[in-house]
Parts: structure tokens; sequence; C-alpha cells
């Protein structure tokens, strides 16, 4: 048995605020968080800190949580999170990665980075230490 998830009008903004599917696949399985929690052995305030992303669940946990839910352990992380959505592009990227190896993995990364460098504007913050400074030491206004 696995839990069909619907979302009716009016659903999708208010799961928007959740960082996982914990919450959203419970409640399609018809499971408070106490029933949850006992089938897996954590309390109901730890499934609820959970489901809100106030803390990390181990894998262990995960796998408990998905297997009493009936869902693959992806299924429980966000759309953005989740392996399982990517494109046929990102899998494969995935999949060439893991066989890239240690030196292949830094030959790529150098690449990326010399990539990011020649960016109009960089998504990276800057470093405090990078920064102009007044006289008093202080970041300048204009150092951003």
């Amino acid at each position: 048995m696995t839990a069909e998830v619907y979302l009716f009008p009016g659903m999708t903004k208010q799961l928007e605020t959740y960082p996982n599917r914990i919450r959203e696949l419970r409640l399609a399985a018809g499971l408070t968080q106490q029933q949850l929690g006992d089938k897996v052995g954590m309390t109901a305030v730890n499934i609820g800190h959970l489901e809100l992303g106030r803390r990390d669940a181990s894998m262990k946990a995960l796998q408990a949580i998905a297997r009493e839910l009936h869902v693959a352990t992806a299924a429980l992380l966000s759309a953005e999170d989740n392996p399982l959505n990517a494109t046929p592009e990102g899998r494969q990227l995935a999949i060439d990665w893991e066989a890239a190896g240690d030196e292949g993995r830094h030959a790529i990364a150098r690449v990326a980075e010399s990539f990011t460098r020649y960016r109009p504007e960089r998504s990276q913050p800057r470093l405090v230490e990078d920064m102009d400074r007044d006289d008093d030491g202080e970041v300048s206004p204009n150092a951003a």
C-alpha cells in the first residue's frame, strides 16, 4: 500500500512552508504525530520538530518513517531536494559525478569555478574580510 497525496485548492501554499514532506505524507496516511511516533519509536514532539525542520533526522529514522508511510525514503524530501525529481540531465550529471572519482571531481570543480569567476554578478556573498572598511575599521555601508 502506498500513500497517495492529493493537493486540494489552497493546500499548495500551506505545504510550501514545510521543509520536507513528512507532515503531508503522515496526514495522507491518516496518522497523528503520536501514532507515527509510536510506530517508529519517537515522541510526537520529535515528529513535529522533524516536520518543521527544527531537527535533522538520522538516515535510520527517515527509513523507519518512510517504511511506516509506505513511501520511498526520497519521497520524504522536499521537491527541490528530492533526487527523484531531477531532470534526465541532472540524473546523468549525478551519475557522471559519482563515476569521476576524487581526481575527476576535483577537475570538474576547477572547471566550474573558472566559469563562475566570469559571471557579471556573483551569487556568493563577499567575506567581511574582503569588504571595504572605514577609518574606524567598520565595514562601510557601500561595501556590498
